[in-house]
């Protein structure tokens, strides 16, 4: 396969993030943060522990280190005795990791420019500065008054300020997620060494698109005669291709696909808000799914795992957050932020929390607007409206609140399934045009089912409170949106396909789109297996014209099979998906045109236009999903009908249907056969 032409760099300068990249700071701080504890007899922390609460300054070290007793005279007091003891101790055990001196000795010589960016306060940078590096770089960059700390870009521009190079120019390196997200904001190439204070695994969550495992690993990375760079070469490898052979038609398929990520969630959310003891059946284990349960855990949920059976028993609080004091990461789980931020809005606390670059994009200003105007307040530590944010609450105290549906229902969702958290309960007024969507209707439905007492008076919705509410058993079903990809073979591929425990009584939106597949005249039975969608006598497909505002999820399955239809397919009311894990409708524009697809956007519409080509007017291409799990999987059928399409990052389907790959690998080897089951 070819690759495609890149433009070439030389980068004019390396900033490096200090502690757990240059300087192994670790022990001198877990002693200072020891001797502070020990002074108020509060309980000390292990290096391990230490090197987990790092990466956001001094202040945030203490502050995780007190959790959860903590009060703010008490922080004040303890805060001051460890800034105390650290200024003259900072040094005791303190020293450059190996291969720093000499990698630094080198970039000089190549007159790379060099300089240190850290969250330390200035003067406590510059003590280290002058122990360490003097003779190597002159700007060292650390918080000050009108320079906010990592992840915001503000030591990092500083310094490009003071070096004279521009962000595109610069590369960074850095140990943690912190630094990922630092060089995204500012516009910079990353690489993240693994020598430091965070493990590869989390590394690789925080979307790490480079490592190193020594310091002259770098230079290999460094060119700046002008020509590719080997950094430029390991940023274009670094995404695995999936190539898809052509798949054969008229098959029968039969397959089984994980439980539903929408229902999954969103009973993790009300098994934890219930009284008693909740177990979850047929529960989907992904990326975003184990995600949210490390966010309950480390709320303070007691919760048994068992991946295997895809069971989870949660023993629920009755609206109360066991621990009112702590930290959690999202990572990239949408669901999980929107419903965790209300949850832990309304039940009163101190919390910070944090996400995946990706999270970091995605929109959370009107629900946090929201919030703020029920008193909440938040203290961003990058961009405004957006995660990571530490939230301070003493609990929600209207009686109506009113929420705008447009870029995202989960807001509505979140504030809906919460609502039965308040004693006096809660109205939820819904405004915007996906006030009525699936995804909401979804909701209310499984309130009613764990018991919640919810009526809807047209846009108001009435959550009673004060209620005891829960079900011992709860079964989750298959994910009709996973379902789906598997589904749209059927008129592409002239295919019958029957996906277990799919039926037409499922309370997922998704389920609408099976009425689009009917409409391409494919035939329809919901068997006591599953629905069953049969293509096979298909000798073309109309093209559609269609709203999916309320279920967008399918929009780029749609795009996948709409250029072999026998004409053209207006997809509508999708403005919103621009919000989401990517912004899909760009994404679906620009790889269809890649492709040789004549795909545009039609504004008054809010929509798409995608033109009919033959399979021969198939361009072979690299698909660029984004890190977008719905991307790389409807595109895939695009590859099963060609041959000519390579998916890249395949594994950012890790997110809600991990084998999802490995499942089309085996209908391709058993296609005699035609089914694959889990």
């Amino acid at each position: 396969m070819k690759n495609q032409t890149k433009e070439k760099k030389a980068y004019q300068a390396v900033i490096f993030d200090l502690d757990g990249t240059l300087l192994n700071t670790l022990e001198d701080l877990k002693d200072s943060v020891n001797y502070a504890l020990r002074m108020y007899h509060k309980k000390e922390r292990s290096l391990e522990e230490v090197r987990n609460f790092v990466g956001n300054g001094v202040e945030k070290l203490v502050q995780r280190a007190l959790m959860p007793d903590q009060d703010e005279k008490t922080f004040t007091e303890v805060f001051a005795v460890f800034k105390a003891y650290y200024e003259e101790h900072c040094n005791d055990k303190t020293c450059l990791y190996p291969g720093i001196a000499e990698l630094l000795t080198s970039l000089q010589k190549k007159g790379i420019k060099t300089a240190i960016v850290s969250n330390k306060m200035q003067e406590g940078v510059d003590v280290l500065y002058h122990l360490y590096f003097e003779k190597y770089l002159k700007v060292a960059i650390g918080a000050s008054e009108g320079i906010r700390k990592k992840p915001a870009p503000d030591t990092a521009r500083e310094a490009l300020r003071l070096l004279q190079v521009s962000e595109k120019d610069a590369l960074y390196v850095g140990d943690s997620d912190v630094d990922i997200a630092t060089a995204r904001n500012a516009g910079m190439d990353c690489v993240s060494v693994t020598w430091g204070f965070r493990t590869v695994e989390e590394l690789q969550a925080a979307g790490a698109a480079a490592m190193i495992n020594r310091p002259e690993e770098l230079l290999a990375l460094i060119e700046t005669s002008g020509k590719e760079t080997e950094m430029e070469r390991e940023m274009e490898t670094a995404a695995p291709v999936k190539w898809l052979s052509k798949f054969p038609e008229n098959r029968e398929i039969t397959v089984s696909v994980p439980g539903s990520k929408s229902i999954t969630n969103r009973a993790f959310l009300l098994a934890a808000l219930s009284q008693g003891t909740c177990h979850l059946k047929g529960v989907l284990f992904s990326d975003d799914s184990r995600g949210f349960l490390d966010c309950l855990i480390k709320l303070g949920f007691n919760i048994e795992i068992n991946e295997k059976k895809k069971e989870v028993i949660i023993e629920g609080t009755g609206g109360r957050i066991p621990d009112r004091k702590a930290s959690i990461n999202v990572r990239s789980a949408g669901t999980a932020a929107r419903f965790l931020t209300v949850m832990l809005a309304m039940a009163g606390g101190d919390y910070e929390l944090t996400a995946s670059p990706q999270m970091c994009k995605r929109p959370m200003e009107p629900l946090l607007s929201l919030l703020e105007a029920c008193g909440i307040t938040f203290e961003f530590h990058g961009e405004e409206g957006h995660f990571p944010f530490d939230l301070h609450s003493d609990g929600i105290h209207q009686k109506e609140v009113r929420i705008d549906t447009k870029i995202s229902s989960q807001f509505a969702s979140a504030l809906l399934m919460c609502a039965a958290m308040k004693k006096d309960g809660l109205a939820v007024i819904l405004e915007g045009d996906r006030s009525e969507g699936a995804y909401i209707k979804m909701t209310l439905a499984m309130m009613r089912q764990f018991g919640i007492e919810v009526e809807r008076e047209g846009r108001k919705c009435i959550v009673s409170g004060n209620a005891s509410f829960g079900v011992p058993v709860y079964e989750i079903e298959p994910d009709v949106s996973g379902a789906c990809y598997f589904y749209a073979m059927a008129p592409l591929l002239r295919t019958s396909v029957i996906v277990n425990g799919v039926h037409e009584n499922s309370i997922q939106g998704d389920i609408a789109f099976l009425s689009v597949l009917s409409k391409m005249r494919c035939k329809m039975e919901d068997t006591e297996k599953g629905i069953c969608v049969d293509g096979r006598l298909l000798s073309a497909y109309p093209g559609q014209t269609l709203s999916m505002k309320d279920f967008s999820d399918q929009t780029m399955t749609m795009a996948a099979i709409a250029p072999f239809a026998a004409s053209e397919t207006r997809i509508c009311d999708i403005e919103h998906i621009r919000y989401q894990e990517s912004d899909r409708m760009k994404a679906i524009i620009t790889e269809l045109n890649r492709m040789g697809v004549s795909c545009e956007e039609i504004p008054e519409e809010k929509g798409i236009l995608i033109r009919p080509v033959s399979e021969d007017g198939i361009r072979e291409t690299e698909v660029e999903t984004y890190e977008d799990h719905r991307m790389a999987m409807a595109f895939s059928l695009i590859g099963l009908k060609t041959g000519k399409i390579g998916i890249r990052n395949p594994g950012c389907c890790r997110k809600t249907f991990e084998n999802y790959f490995e499942l089309i690998e085996e209908l391709q080897e058993n296609n005699h056969a035609g089914s694959a089951e889990q």
